[in-house]
């Protein structure tokens, strides 16, 4: 497992968001940090715009030359090893932090628009906190994090809070995604609301990537149960015009249905509403919790077994089949499944997230299984049944 953040001693200010190049060179060094594990002094290489060293020591005339040219420069870098060429990074200057922003070698890998939303979920991981805090992300910080991503990187989910917030700002961003990512298969996570406006879904779909698959959340057959879960009323019937146009054009959709306690035992209605309006839709994924954030606050409301999770989904997937419509289960661990839903099954828990607990080293099926998010593990109420 790779972590996210990274801590070492800033020794000369100055880094910006750079790529990671690892005990080697390249001809562009402009815009690479280069990073020196302990023992390969003899790689080090002159002319990048910074450096990262495992050791507090330095050789002394790598010491000389950056304190000539007031090289910037961090030492004493804890798991330096799992830094990889490529990796973009950018580093908190105060605290020492190295925020790892995209993974050369994962197949996870997200481009986060904004931190704003203009829902407020009930069993979102994120806290209405960091949605209402000011926004982070600017224009300029997106377009360097595009520039720095290798152009041959397999797949990004352009994610949020809520993308579609950025309104025609979010146009030249997935513009320019799509002109440098041309093979890239991107994942475009959005409630949808925008998307009512047809004016506005027209200049998406003749801006976005080529390869892209718009996953649309929806929590109900019916608005009462769908705004409650979201906070907002009206989300329903905006949502539900929203997919509605994007399915009119023709484009790629995933509805993501949440399963938790207040719409359990609706699964059913929800999937004869999809393929009622949405027959020839792209794929329906029902997903488990990640019990952060509002979900934690609001765990004795929402929260649901895996094994009574497990059973609902069994109906409306079968039914969905039946119907033509390709499904998948996300965030759900095998034990908790019958074994003929086993292929529909997902590992989609990131890596950095993913744990499983001590009787799973006993299952046969570990290497197969998807696991559970570290925070359910935390609610102390799963118990697993090895295989």
């Amino acid at each position: 497992m790779r972590p996210l953040l990274l801590r070492g001693q800033i020794v000369c200010k100055g880094f910006s968001m750079s790529k990671i190049i690892v005990d080697s060179n390249v001809e562009d060094k402009r815009n690479c940090v280069q990073v020196l594990s302990k023992g390969m002094e003899n790689l080090f290489k002159e002319g990048y715009s910074s450096y990262i060293f495992e050791y507090f020591e330095i050789n002394k005339e790598i010491l000389e030359y950056l304190y000539e040219r007031h090289a910037t420069y961090m030492v004493s870098l804890n798991n330096v090893d799992t830094l990889c060429n490529y990796d973009v990074i950018q580093i908190d200057e105060n605290s020492g932090v190295i925020h790892i922003l995209y993974r050369n070698n994962s197949s996870d890998n997200a481009l986060v628009i904004t931190n704003k939303c203009n829902c407020n979920c009930i069993f979102c991981p994120e806290s209405s906190g960091v949605r209402k805090a000011t926004n982070f992300i600017t224009l300029r910080y997106l377009n360097r994090l595009i520039d720095l991503i290798p152009d041959d990187c397999l797949s990004l989910c352009i994610t949020g809070g809520e993308p579609t917030l950025l309104k025609d700002e979010l146009f030249p961003i997935i513009k320019k995604c799509k002109d440098k990512f041309v093979n890239t298969e991107f994942l475009f996570l959005t409630n949808g609301r925008m998307f009512s406006n047809l004016k506005y879904t027209y200049e998406f779909v003749q801006s976005r990537p080529e390869q892209l698959v718009l996953g649309i959340a929806i929590h109900g057959h019916q608005p009462e149960l769908h705004d409650y879960c979201t906070g907002v009323k009206n989300s329903f019937i905006q949502t539900f015009n929203g997919i509605k146009n994007l399915y009119r054009m023709n484009e790629k959709i995933e509805l993501r249905i949440v399963v938790n306690k207040l719409n359990y035992k609706y699964l059913l209605n929800i999937a004869q509403m999809i393929v009622k309006y949405y027959p020839n839709i792209h794929r329906v994924s029902f997903m488990g919790l990640e019990m952060l954030g509002n979900a934690a606050v609001n765990r004795d409301e929402i929260w649901i077994s895996f094994k009574n999770a497990g059973k609902a989904i069994k109906q409306p997937l079968l039914f969905l089949l039946k119907h033509g419509i390709h499904t998948q289960i996300y965030n759900f661990p095998l034990c908790f499944l019958e074994e003929n839903l086993w292929q529909f099954a997902v590992q989609s828990i990131s890596d950095y997230k993913v744990k499983y607990l001590k009787d799973c080293l006993k299952c046969d099926v570990k290497d197969h299984c998807g696991g559970f998010f570290g925070s359910t593990i935390n609610l102390g109420k799963v118990e697993v049944m090895p295989l």
